[in-house]
């Protein structure tokens, strides 16, 4: 696999700092003075490839980093940005989390027009988010249910030894 952000980890290119699973780096195509991307170690094409463990250790390390830019005066702002497939912008084939210090009148635009959608429309859209959203959980807690059953079973058969 050819992996520009994968190369810069191993190479130590432009880090910050570097926690366990985690590097912090400077962006490898900035949009302002102290642009950095947070990124895990283990290669994924976009954040939902990651466990949850590791995006969570991601947006702690985002959270610090953007402590780090407020308390050293480089940012009065920041915009914590994920761009997830080519739709939403993604240049590198890496998951991560754009830390972008911002000042006052920086001239960066993530504004956007707000569209007036019809209700059935949106309507629609929540049915359709919460059915994919509630689903995997049902069936994680059926499937986590299944093996305390048969520990329980299992575990009728040894004796309390004082």
């Amino acid at each position: 696999m050819n992996c520009e952000t994968c190369e810069r980890i191993s190479k130590n290119t432009g880090k910050v700092f570097d926690i366990g699973d985690i590097v912090v780096m400077t962006a490898p195509e900035p949009a302002t003075y102290g642009h950095c991307v947070v990124v895990s170690k283990q290669h994924a094409t976009i954040i939902e490839q990651l466990p949850a463990k590791t995006i969570g250790a991601m947006f702690e390390k985002a959270n610090k980093l953007a402590v780090a830019l407020f308390e050293t005066n480089l940012a009065q702002g920041t915009n914590l940005l994920i761009q997830n497939g080519i739709a939403a912008g993604q240049k590198h084939n890496h998951a991560m989390i754009h830390v972008i210090p911002r000042v006052q009148d920086d001239m960066m635009n993530f504004g956007w027009q707000p569209k007036q959608l019809p209700e059935d429309e949106m309507g629609t859209a929540e049915l359709k988010l919460k059915d994919a959203i509630n689903a995997p959980e049902e069936k994680k807690e059926e499937k986590k249910e299944e093996p305390k059953k048969e520990i329980i079973e299992d575990l009728k058969y040894f004796e309390r030894i004082p």
